[in-house]
């Protein structure tokens, strides 16, 4: 009897793990939703879509093209395709790659955890404010990093970035 009690205790409990780790999918064309996080990760996916997070999220994943999203506070941001537009609150991670992108941010770091930034490829705009230690890594051609708040360390690699303090 305790050990089929303690069996199923364990099976819950992988249940609820399972549950909390789900990832709310948002797809599609021209959408426009207001959507809660609840501590869940989001992915979008898709072309044109207008989509309002709230609630704290866990990881955010921005894929496909011409997106405006608003979002709170997230673990992670990660920004992929054309021309997408992303608001967020305080984060602790932010990868940003393709091209034309334009992110407002405040990356959050700890002395154990530094916030970390990469952006790779083109003419992404970010404009972002810093509170505590934090790694920025920029790669790829005519980059823009404006910024705030307490100096990042900041190396780079390519040509034509213009990385301004504000």
């Amino acid at each position: 009897m305790k050990h089929g009690m303690k069996m199923a205790g364990m099976v819950l409990a992988v249940m609820v793990g399972a549950a909390q780790a789900q990832t709310t999918e948002l797809d599609g064309i021209g959408v426009s939703r207001d959507v809660p996080c609840n501590g869940q990760d989001v992915s979008i996916s898709g072309n044109g879509n207008r989509f309002r997070l709230s609630g704290g999220c866990g990881q955010v994943l921005v894929h496909g093209s011409e997106h405006i999203i608003e979002l709170g506070d997230a673990s992670r941001v990660e920004i992929t395709g054309v021309g997408n537009q992303v608001q967020a609150g305080r984060i602790n991670q932010l990868d940003v790659s393709s091209t034309g992108h334009r992110v407002k941010a405040t990356l959050r770091g700890e002395a154990e955890r530094p916030a970390q930034v990469m952006v790779y490829g083109a003419e992404n705009i970010l404009t972002l404010g810093f509170e505590g230690p934090a790694q920025v890594d920029i790669s790829g051609t005519g980059q823009q990093l404006d910024w705030r708040g307490d100096e990042p360390k900041i190396s780079t690699s390519g040509i034509d970035h213009r990385i301004e303090r504000h």
